[in-house]
């Protein structure tokens, strides 16, 4: 454990106490909606079975394991189930402090994008969701 340093493009850099240190994580978590084996079965070796690892059973407790160990701030999410969130990963990451947003895309599946911020660090003030089309003239 380093007190007051991170490793930023592999150097060691000291972290002054006033400095405020945000940590951010970015994942995309595969949607179940897109998760087949049948997309990976051009490009993966022949002796490879995924059988059970594709199973939200086995997926979503490692994704939020991993989550967890980057002691991130904030965590962007991208193709997340709307029923992952509310179900798994809303409950899971509220408990451990972090406050929690899900924007559904603007299209027929159940997925979308979900943000979620240490509570010890933010307060959320407004959160809405918006079609990249939406904020362009066309």
């Amino acid at each position: 454990n380093i007190n007051n340093n991170n490793i930023i493009n592999g150097n060691l850099i000291e972290a002054s106490q006033s400095t405020p240190i945000v940590r951010v994580v970015s994942y995309n978590i595969l949607a179940d909606v897109y998760e087949s084996q049948e997309l990976f079965d051009d490009k993966k070796p022949r002796h490879a079975d995924f059988g059970d690892h594709f199973k939200r059973s086995h997926r979503f407790p490692m994704i939020l394991s991993e989550l967890l160990a980057y002691n991130a701030d904030i965590f962007c999410l991208q193709e997340v189930d709307e029923f992952i969130y509310d179900t798994f990963l809303r409950p899971s990451l509220n408990a451990m402090g972090y406050g929690s947003f899900f924007g559904k895309k603007m299209s027929l599946q159940k997925e979308g994008c979900a943000i979620f911020w240490s509570t010890h660090k933010f307060q959320a003030h407004s959160l809405q969701t918006y079609n990249i089309g939406q904020l362009f003239d066309e």
